[in-house]
């Protein structure tokens, strides 16, 4: 595979034509995915494997002089072994609206000692696969019809031996340097990788908080329901709450987690009952207020669909007065026989 890259021309190079197609899919037909399916158990990791070389090679918003790249770099990469595939993704592949290039990846002698048969009916379901994606089939019910004209393509090995799983890791090698150099990307950096590393590292030491709200004021109300906010509700008793955001003793949503960190390790959620309850009570209410952050006519429903008790009391250490059986919500009523096994 080596020595077909360096000497083969563009219109035989394999790596350089699947690199082409990578480009003309992400960039003139706006996929934003590619999926890799091995339909052979041996090959289960592969799509593991490609997720890193791909996605941590030439996902780069930059060119390799600095300047902004101003178009789609890697697709995101995923994957799986086909024949698990097909009952759960190929639905969305098949008949869904988002354009995937597919890529098959099989060999035509078994890895196993089962019967011929089997092996023969692995290899027919992945060039079935393909066929029925680009073909498609129309029928009067909409809902079993299938547009067709979906790109795919077959790797199909002669043998999966140390010597064609090194031309196959060759040829993806090859195949993104191809995709770095027609983007103008330098494909052998990562420095994404090394902020949240060294986030970590000085929060550790105590120099770190995680709360951009700090630093964002306008967008404080939807980073602290979406971003570390959240874990506030999961550990109520990290650090105190601002006024108005107590839940009996407990507080939620607002309250922020500490900086060092130390309250993240106060053991699991369920290992505290009284805790886990107001977590079940408390979920209701983190949904309307990322609804209304999302949607300003959420801001209306909140309170009827799905917090059916009224709003929080608004000072810290006050109490709700108990509801009515009749007035508890749905969701609390599910959650009660949980709490009583954990009572048990």
């Amino acid at each position: 595979m080596d020595r077909h890259f360096r000497l083969a021309a563009l219109h035989e190079n394999a790596p350089a034509l699947a690199a082409f197609a990578d480009l003309y899919y992400t960039q003139i037909r706006h996929a934003e995915t590619r999926a890799t399916f091995a339909y052979d158990e041996r090959l289960r990791l592969l799509p593991s494997y490609l997720q890193q070389l791909e996605m941590e090679s030439n996902g780069k918003s930059v060119t390799d002089d600095g300047q902004p790249l101003g178009r789609p770099s890697a697709a995101i990469t995923w994957g799986g072994v086909g024949t698990e595939a097909q009952h759960a993704v190929f639905q969305l592949l098949h008949q869904g609206t988002h354009l995937v290039p597919v890529e098959f990846v099989a060999s035509i002698e078994a890895g196993d000692t089962l019967p011929e048969e089997h092996h023969k009916a692995l290899l027919l379901n992945a060039f079935a696969q393909g066929a029925a994606l680009m073909a498609g089939k129309q029928v009067e019910d909409p809902a079993r019809s299938y547009s067709g004209d979906r790109p795919s393509s077959t790797l199909l090995l002669d043998d999966l031996d140390a010597r064609t799983l090194g031309a196959l890791i060759a040829f993806y090698e090859h195949r993104v340097f191809v995709n770095g150099v027609l983007l103008g990307i330098n494909s052998f950096d990562q420095f994404g990788v090394e902020l949240g590393k060294e986030m970590a590292k000085a929060a550790e030491k105590g120099g770190q908080t995680f709360d951009p709200s700090d630093r964002r004021p306008d967008q404080a109300r939807l980073r602290v329901i979406f971003g570390v906010g959240v874990l506030s509700v999961l550990h109520p008793s990290t650090t105190p709450a601002k006024a108005g955001s107590s839940f009996g003793e407990r507080q939620f949503i607002t309250a922020r987690p500490s900086s060092t960190g130390p309250g993240l390790r106060r053991g699991g959620i369920w290992g505290d009952r009284a805790r886990a309850s107001s977590v079940s009570r408390a979920m209701p209410i983190l949904l309307a207020a990322a609804l209304a952050a999302l949607h300003p006519r959420a801001d209306a429903m909140g309170a009827s669909r799905v917090d059916r008790r009224g709003p929080l009391p608004a000072g810290p250490g006050t109490r709700r007065a108990a509801p009515h059986p009749r007035q508890l919500g749905h969701e609390t009523r599910r959650a009660r026989p949980h709490h009583r096994r954990n009572r048990r």
